[in-house]
């Protein structure tokens, strides 16, 4: 069967609110979505919904997500997500306590840099980059970290 719906509401709330918002409008043929993602630290609730023309169908159940960070005594590790991956656009860096990021470096597999960013360290456009597996160095203060990526 060809799915007939020409659009899907994604709707979203976090624990303790009583209404739902709406996140996005996707096409049917959509496969993924990300979002910058909001406080890891509390449940969110999704639910989603057919459109056809001006027809609605009912909504799905709600699903509940929740983000648990285990401390293994690192600060960037515990504090900053990198997402979506593999990525083929752009890669979002969330900074859970407000982390400090002076610098965010893309190395190909064999070690050349190919992507310095200094300034806007929340999104990476990695668009131009050849599909493969980078490495990814986070700076902080003091501390540095990698971080593996596949680019599609």
């Amino acid at each position: 069967d060809v799915p007939t719906e020409t659009a899907y509401e994604l709707e979203r709330k976090a624990s303790g609110e009583t209404s739902f918002t709406l996140l996005a409008t996707l096409v049917s043929n959509d496969t993924a979505f990300s979002t910058k993602l909001q406080d890891l630290k509390q449940q969110m609730s999704y639910r989603i919904r057919a459109l056809k023309d001006e027809l609605y169908s009912l909504y799905s159940e709600e699903i509940s997500t929740s983000i648990n960070v285990l401390s293994n005594g690192n600060f960037m590790d515990n504090n900053i997500v990198i997402y979506p991956n593999p990525v083929s656009k752009i890669l979002y860096i969330n900074n859970l306590n407000q982390t400090e990021l002076q610098s965010v470096s893309i190395y190909q597999s064999n070690g050349q840099l190919v992507l310095a960013q200094s300034q806007a360290l929340h999104q990476i456009d990695v668009s131009s980059l050849k599909p493969g597996l980078y490495f990814v160095q986070l700076r902080a203060g003091t501390e540095q970290q990698m971080r593996n990526i596949i680019v599609e």
